[in-house]
């Protein structure tokens, strides 16, 4: 087994399913706590999936401007093969047995990265046979990687920190064949973080979610929010300016009708369990639109000065809304851009905009706050936030930022946007953003507490 090799540095064993040249919302996150961690006194060696196995889309695009960024950084990279058959699960699926064979082969079929993490973790027991290292770090989804830091820790005794991006049987995006499905991943969600040292959540309601969810004695929960890095906004040149207001979002939205009907008629349909706990319709362009549509009925000539900008996958059902609504003239779908090129559309605006999902019944508060919140802070514009109360409207409200209404209410919506347009033509759409505050959200500030935690983790080994 290879030593350290003299020098102070720590190393620790990453697994990300998302990683850079993949981009997307979901890499950001592994990829700057791989820039940073080596100032901190840790080297990562970082095990990914194979780039040519990356299930390219229109929300994921290889992006060379993530991958350029860890230029330089002191850091190792392996990839690792996926093997999941593909074909077979094509072949079920015009068959119209992939429900039948989701539902009684769940074990394999439960996840569709479940096979690349059962190879990640071979390729894992290898690299911890080969060298030392201090300490194991995940991030899920995909939840697999759970059980890969479960098995890991329990085999070598080398201490796993488990970082949550998103809940996993908390999650009301997810469906399960049946309730007793639901059942099951629950036992192994709390078992698997049951052997974690300790666990990293994105937001303060998330970390209490997890509380109660784990009970008594559950390993100690942290939380590190997804951020922003200063040098992506360093030297950055500003897109094309527009005379009009204009109002960008960056990112996608949730497809129409996401959330399923009950009253399908296949038995299979019927037996499905979904937690449901979210209106997603208010993370869609279609409130939005209501509003839009009040206002310019109210005010017509302020249709000739709004712009609404976007950047990022625009599906189907949400382009159709563009059409539903006849708004061609005011809004541009630039599609998905480079890391570089959507920030440099953020530095442009004027204002930006975040939608949400809003909590069914009494819910209590959301948990969630997009990762793209802290990019919009880190561009000190004022932010539209169709918003329920929760963690994404306290950290806009915080950070000085928040023009926020009625995700639901048209109304609301119109006279906020209203307001935002006339200060706009007065000269006077200004925030007074809280600076201390938005810098404690850089990545590097925040890669420093994951730092200490594994600093924790690794003296206590």
């Amino acid at each position: 087994m290879e030593k350290h090799n003299g020098n102070s540095m720590k190393r620790v064993l990453f697994l990300t399913s998302y990683f850079p040249p993949l981009g997307g919302a979901g890499v950001q996150r592994a990829s700057k706590f791989t820039k940073y961690l080596s100032l901190f006194g840790w080297q990562p060696t970082v095990l990914t999936f194979r780039t040519e196995d990356q299930p390219i889309h229109m929300e994921y695009q290889l992006d060379r401007s993530l991958e350029e960024d860890l230029t330089g950084k002191d850091y190792h990279l392996v990839q690792v093969k996926d093997t999941r058959p593909a074909r077979l699960i094509v072949a079920l699926e015009r068959s119209g047995l992939f429900p039948l064979a989701w539902f009684v082969f769940y074990r394999w079929f439960w996840e569709q990265r479940y096979f690349w993490a059962m190879n990640a973790l071979k390729a894992a027991r290898r690299l911890i046979a080969e060298r030392t290292f201090d300490a194991i770090l995940t991030t899920s989804g995909p939840y697999s990687l759970l059980k890969v830091g479960c098995r890991l820790t329990r085999e070598s005794g080398i201490p796993w920190i488990a970082d949550l991006r998103d809940p996993w049987t908390a999650e009301a995006r997810r469906v399960w064949p049946s309730k007793a499905h639901w059942l099951y991943d629950c036992r192994r969600e709390r078992q698997w973080l049951g052997a974690a040292s300790r666990i990293v959540t994105v937001t303060e309601g998330m970390k209490d979610l997890y509380a109660r969810f784990l009970g008594p004695g559950h390993p100690s929960i942290h939380v590190i929010h997804n951020g922003y890095d200063i040098e992506d906004f360093e030297n950055v040149v500003p897109a094309a300016a527009d005379a009009r207001f204009t109002l960008t979002h960056t990112g996608a939205f949730s497809k129409l009708g996401d959330v399923e009907k009950s009253q399908s008629a296949s038995l299979a349909d019927r037996i499905k369990f979904r937690l449901q706990g979210y209106d997603f319709s208010t993370h869609t362009l279609m409130h939005l639109f209501g509003g839009m549509a009040v206002l310019f009925s109210k005010r017509p000539e302020v249709r000739t000065d709004f712009h609404l900008n976007l950047v990022g996958y625009l599906d189907e059902s949400n382009m159709n809304l563009v059409q539903k609504f006849g708004f061609e003239d005011v809004v541009t779908v630039r599609g998905y851009l480079p890391h570089n090129e959507a920030v440099s559309n953020l530095v442009a605006a004027d204002a930006l905009f975040l939608p949400l999902y809003v909590p069914l019944g009494d819910t209590g508060p959301s948990y969630r706050a997009s990762g793209k919140i802290f990019e919009y802070l880190a561009a000190r514009k004022p932010v539209l936030g169709l918003v329920p109360d929760g963690n994404a409207k306290d950290i806009l409200t915080r950070a000085r930022v928040a023009f926020v209404a009625d995700p639901r209410d048209h109304q609301d919506i119109a006279r906020v946007l209203e307001d935002m347009i006339d200060r706009y033509r007065a000269g006077t759409l200004r925030v007074d953003p809280d600076e201390d505050y938005i810098q404690s959200l850089s990545r590097r500030a925040l890669t420093a507490k994951l730092a200490e935690l594994l600093d924790e983790v690794s003296i206590s080994r």
